[in-house]
């Protein structure tokens, strides 16, 4: 039974150093179950504490010696087994845009031994190349930390990285800490050709949606006006609108000295555009496409209906606003 006046904890552990039970440093009650264990230390809130002067047990201990006894008062260990290295860091393209999915087996408390109670899963990322030493990567580097308790030995782990650049490349690297503060070792597939062989991979890219509700709303002797919805959800690497359009349904080869050539690239905060510079009477047909960012440049479908008008000046006293007519292709 423990009889203590702080708000520490004290730790059971077994001969690897891996925590059997614990209890709060201050609390007067009996061990929660009995445990055979080979030394007690206590854990005090700026790290680990092995002095036995601190603490005394009670002349009563719930132990049974056929549950076996903890170790020597005085002659507490800590921990100083590090967890194993991790073998098998795996990164994939995640479900939206900019994301990886990181997946990989947890070593032990205690090299592949011993669940690791309380620690933390430290990833680092870099778009610059292979991470091969841990502690200096190439920059710049983003380090993420992902702490975590219970974790069994040798069971799976995930974890997705978010707001990443759609379509770039990135490479990871992994550690992992003990509650005693011992950090594993990171082996790259460069140091060693069948380990982490699958630590890098791109981001999600997600092709983007066509812009909607595309509609010709005035025409005149040389022009035509259109206005449209942007895509949603909007995309992340939204880059630009093109405008496609030509005197040949879906053959969109149109010229023009004044707005240039199909097809026209816009701003992406753009909903209306006027198309100058067209031959007067003829009839133009026009689709719009979104368009994200690189590394690797994505295009929507071509927007639906297909709308269509003939340019030509409005008749005396009518105006040149319509709304024009999609055509389904």
């Amino acid at each position: 039974t423990l009889n203590q006046t702080s708000t520490d904890t004290v730790a059971l552990h077994d001969s690897l150093d891996v925590v059997m039970s614990s209890v709060p440093y201050g609390t007067s009650g009996s061990w929660p179950t009995a445990t055979t264990g080979r030394s007690i230390e206590r854990k005090v809130v700026t790290g680990l504490d092995n002095d036995g002067s601190n603490w005394t047990l009670s002349t009563v201990w719930t132990l049974s010696l056929s549950s076996g006894t903890p170790g020597m008062l005085n002659n507490a260990s800590p921990d100083t087994v590090a967890p194993g290295g991790i073998s098998n860091l795996t990164a994939i393209a995640g479900t939206n845009d900019g994301e990886v999915a990181l997946s990989w087996t947890a070593p032990g408390d205690n090299g592949a031994y011993g669940a690791i109670s309380t620690g933390t899963f430290q990833v680092k990322y870099t778009t610059m190349g292979i991470i091969n030493d841990f502690d200096n990567p190439p920059a710049p580097t983003t380090t993420v930390n992902i702490t975590t308790g219970a974790v069994a030995a040798q069971s799976a782990r995930t974890y997705t990285v978010t707001g990443l650049l759609p379509g770039a490349s990135y490479w990871f690297a992994i550690k992992v800490q003990d509650h005693g503060g011992n950090w594993s070792v990171w082996t790259s597939s460069a140091t060693n050709p069948v380990m982490n062989t699958l630590a890098y991979g791109p981001a999600k890219d997600t092709v983007p949606d066509a812009p909607t509700s595309v509609t010709i709303v005035g025409r005149g002797s040389n022009y035509l006006q259109l206005t449209w919805t942007a895509p949603a959800p909007f995309p992340s690497d939204m880059a630009a609108y093109e405008i496609y359009y030509g005197t040949t349904t879906a053959l969109y080869t149109g010229t023009s000295t004044v707005s240039g050539n199909s097809p026209i690239s816009i701003s992406t905060t753009a909903t209306s555009y006027t198309v100058s510079g067209l031959i007067q009477n003829a009839t133009y047909y026009v689709a719009l496409r979104s368009v994200d960012s690189g590394p690797n440049i994505l295009r929507s479908a071509f927007s639906t209906p297909e709308v269509s008008t003939c340019v030509k000046a409005a008749a005396p006293g009518q105006s040149d606003s319509f709304v024009g007519t999609g055509l389904s292709t």
